[in-house]
């Protein structure tokens, strides 16, 4: 207090200012009516713009919980899609029954960090063995496909994404199911390209390529991207195909994980026949 006391005398004729001043723009926007609408509607002015700022911040943070929310709701649709499960018929001399056995199982996660400016570009998802997964394991977008899990800690997992040499995608031209792979130049991270397609084969700028369904890490028909122009290679017996990919890998922001129900027992069938041809 005595401190108090000693700041205001010491600065007595600072605060004897301020009172003066307080006095005045009382009477000044008290009686004149000009002063007072102006300074209502400067009030007003810069209320509403800390409300406009107020309401981004607001606003961006409920996006970013809804983006969420909606992820885990198309994780929810995905897991109950026909992709999900593969059809199977149980065939007797009496009758015929369809039964359907679950095939993929679809895992929501969010990117933490995802270079694309890299010739090995590595991807890092903000779920790991805890959430259930392990490598080798595919991971999608809602607008294409994104990589493949290599590595996983408790609550992370690192992707090798589409936009790495070692990355190779088995692929097909969704309008007439001829396969091939797509694999990326390491240019524009916007463009792949996909081979081994036959010369006979019909394709056009802006057909799309989806995954083939053989690999053990994909279902079948996932976007890859679409065709933008096509050359025949030196022996002319099959195209060198430029794409574009569906996704915007720069903005990516969520992400599916694809677990294979069945991958172990495809796995064992594979070894079983590849013994045999030894």
């Amino acid at each position: 207090m005595r401190n108090l006391i000693r700041l205001i005398v010491r600065n007595n004729y600072f605060f004897l200012f301020l009172f003066l001043e307080v006095i005045a723009f009382y009477f000044v926007f008290n009686e004149n009516y000009y002063h007072q609408n102006v300074f209502i509607q400067s009030s007003k002015e810069i209320t509403g713009k800390i409300y406009g700022v107020t309401d981004d911040i607001t606003g961006y943070f409920k996006l970013k919980k809804a983006n969420k929310e909606l992820t885990k709701e198309n994780a929810r649709l995905r897991n109950s899609s026909d992709q999900a499960f593969m059809k199977t018929s149980l065939e007797t001399i009496r009758h015929k029954d369809t039964l359907y056995h679950k095939y993929m199982e679809f895992v929501p996660a969010r990117v933490i960090a995802s270079p694309v400016n890299q010739r090995n570009n590595y991807w890092m998802i903000n779920k790991g063995r805890q959430q259930g997964l392990e490598p080798d394991l595919g991971v999608i977008s809602s607008n294409g496909v994104v990589g493949i899990v290599i590595e996983v800690s408790e609550n992370f997992s690192l992707v090798q994404s589409v936009l790495h040499k070692q990355t190779t995608l088995s692929a097909m031209l969704k309008k007439n199911n001829h396969k091939g792979f797509v694999t990326w130049s390491g240019a524009d991270y916007r463009k792949g390209e996909l081979n081994d397609i036959p010369a006979h084969v019909n394709v056009e700028k802006g057909d799309t390529v989806v995954t083939s369904g053989n690999s053990l890490l994909f279902p079948g028909n996932i976007i890859i991207g679409s065709v933008q122009d096509k050359e025949l290679n030196q022996g002319k017996s099959f195209y060198n195909i430029g794409i574009e990919f569906s996704e915007d890998y720069n903005s990516l922001e969520y992400v599916y994980v694809v677990k294979n129900l069945m991958k172990e027992e495809q796995q064992e069938l594979q070894e079983r026949r590849d013994d045999e041809m030894e």
